[in-house]
């Protein structure tokens, strides 16, 4: 297959070297709160082999939903939801379980964050179906992709108007809080002064927050939406600019919150489609390349980074689906969900496989 034609076209907007190195020192403080962030929230549990043997007993396995981010992407994570939940309907053990109980506690960032909030709210997926397939299209216009946009939302502004995306939201939510989830759950975001943020309704300080303002702030990504502002006095923006994949935050709060090692935590992680390398002539060129590049770039790098992090500690326990895409999708453009559903399908084998192994971890653990 020939490389795709990554240059420039006519109407399209090259950023100047200011808006990139302004872009670039406000991501580039991230690295040493991310550092602190994860001490402070007890990651270095996952280290011990033998805490959840201390009392002499085996403990049962805890099992947790990672989601991440990738705009209007996140249908594929719907899709993949689907195909376990056409399979948890033919078999005799789990055929009256939905798919939030096999979950323990679940996590997302960006739509991923919207999705997990979902879950945890009882939103059905038929319900999230709807969401992509009819209404994505109201939130992201039609021919207003990424790299059609000056600005980088989270200096000067997004492009897209925030109305519907608050409509919407209230209207799956409503007045609910995030104590009222069922679930323990854990969204990410960016806060004002670029600091990592969870979420949590384990989470004194942030339980009463509403759900559908923390959806907000975890979807707030740069180019797209302005920030959101909360009470507390901070504005907040995608968590997607630190942990697009929240597999390694989830596992933490999970040892945390449970008390057990690595040996008793399983993660099912779900991508929103693995993007094609890049040529080697856009990379070249990364100063007068699309804002969209860059945050396909950041968002991708920290998916594979925490994935490969996330193999190690966990191995066979980690079951990361994240299928690859034929061509990129921009995560503005709604129009493309023909297209995901056939990405979800030609990769069905592999995709079956994966959460064939989930659920036998699963009902090894009910026996």
């Amino acid at each position: 297959m020939e490389d795709q034609d990554h240059t420039i076209q006519e109407g399209d907007i090259e950023l100047s070297e200011a808006d990139i190195e302004e872009y670039l020192q406000n991501f580039s403080v991230l690295p040493e709160h991310y550092d602190s962030f994860v001490r402070d929230n007890s990651f270095s549990l996952l280290k011990s082999r033998n805490q959840s043997g201390e009392d002499g007993l085996k403990k049962k396995k805890k099992f947790g939903l990672s989601l991440s981010g990738g705009g209007v992407r996140g249908y594929i994570e719907v899709l993949i939801l689907l195909r376990l939940q056409d399979k948890m309907k033919k078999d005799e053990v789990l055929e009256d379980k939905s798919v939030l109980d096999l979950f323990d506690f679940v996590a997302g960032t960006s739509i991923g964050g919207i999705n997990a909030l979902a879950l945890a709210h009882n939103i059905s997926l038929d319900q999230l179906v709807t969401l992509f397939k009819e209404r994505a299209k109201k939130i992201f216009p039609s021919g207003l992709t990424l790299n059609k946009i000056k600005n980088i939302g989270m200096i000067r502004g997004g492009k897209f108007a925030v109305g519907k995306l608050e409509k919407q939201l209230t209207e799956f939510f409503g007045t609910t809080a995030l104590k009222d989830l069922k679930k323990p759950i854990l969204v990410t975001a960016c806060s004002s002064d670029h600091r990592p943020i969870i979420f949590s309704n384990e989470d004194p300080a942030h339980k009463d927050y509403l759900v559908a303002d923390i959806g907000r702030c975890t979807s707030a990504a740069p180019t797209y939406f302005n920030p959101k502002s909360l009470s507390d006095g901070n504005s907040y923006v995608d968590g997607g600019l630190f942990a697009n994949n929240p597999s390694a935050l989830l596992a933490g709060m999970m040892a945390k919150k449970f008390k057990v090692s690595s040996e008793d935590i399983v993660i099912l992680s779900l991508g929103t489609g693995n993007n094609p390398d890049l040529p080697a002539r856009v990379i070249k060129n990364m100063g007068a390349t699309k804002i969209t590049t860059i945050l396909d770039m950041i968002m991708d790098s920290t998916f594979k980074a925490v994935s490969q992090t996330m193999n190690m500690f966990l191995g066979e326990q980690y079951i990361d689906i994240n299928p690859p895409l034929k061509q990129i999708i921009d995560l503005a453009d709604s129009s493309k969900m023909d297209e995901m559903e056939k990405v979800v399908n030609e990769h069905s084998g592999r995709i079956d496989q994966l959460l064939d192994e989930f659920l036998e971890l699963y009902k090894n653990e009910q026996e």
